[in-house]
């Protein structure tokens, strides 16, 4: 006989606002980028919820010295970067939304952002917007959609709700592209339930001839928590 992780049935719910058009500055673009997916759980009496994301590709680091990825801020003149942009405030509203009703919660996925750098050059309040607000107050979103948000990390981990991201302890050997871009973040309630350092670990992907399904090109990240 099987076993249920869930009391109830759970609900999946899209997040279609973050399918924005791409590119963005193109009124007849019929291209739009991935929306997110909410799993909601109800696990020993409290809600639980997973936020899967695949968010916009192309401005991925803020301090790549490399000269074909370059670092780059979210508000930097690049079209990658600007649908990124007009992502940001429905992510943190999305966030915010679900931190409400659901404390516990994981946001994970291809967030296409090397938010683990960010984290780690430890930036100021007054940089993280390019007007000096605060993080933590309401983003301004303009008529285009856009934010002066220039950082991912230190904008949506703004203390309401505080996040924790899980660090990556160990990977497979046919583990090495794509450094940085898949996350797994875990709300404060979850974190002090997870006491410690919480380990996660990236898994090798197996090919087999004739499969239906394409396989992805980046190996997923796993860790196990206590909900």
């Amino acid at each position: 006989m099987g076993k249920s992780l869930a009391s109830t049935p759970g609900e999946c719910v899209t997040e279609s606002q973050l399918a924005i058009k791409d590119p963005p500055n193109d009124p007849n673009a019929f291209r739009r980028v991935r929306p997110g997916l909410a799993l909601r759980l109800m696990i020993n009496n409290q809600n639980v919820t997973f936020l899967n994301v695949h968010l916009k590709a192309g401005c991925a680091s803020v301090n790549n010295s490399d000269a074909r990825y370059p670092g780059r801020l979210l508000t930097d003149a690049n079209e990658a970067c600007e649908v990124f942009n007009r992502q940001v405030p429905i992510l943190e509203n999305w966030v915010d939304t679900v931190a409400a009703t659901s404390p516990r919660f994981v946001l994970l996925g291809d967030f296409n952002r090397r938010i683990d750098d960010e984290e780690a050059i430890n930036i100021e309040k007054s940089q993280v917007r390019a007007d000096g607000r605060d993080p933590a107050s309401a983003n301004i979103v303009a008529a285009n959609g856009k934010v002066t948000t220039r950082y991912l990390w230190p904008e949506i981990s703004d203390g309401a709700p505080l996040l924790h991201q899980v660090p990556l302890s160990t990977k497979d050997g046919g583990c090495t592209g794509f450094q940085g871009l898949d996350h797994i973040v875990i709300s404060d309630v979850l974190k002090k339930i997870n006491a410690g350092q919480i380990p996660s670990q990236k898994i090798g992907v197996v090919t087999k001839p004739g499969q239906t399904i394409e396989t992805s090109d980046h190996c997923p990240r796993v860790v196990t928590l206590r909900l």
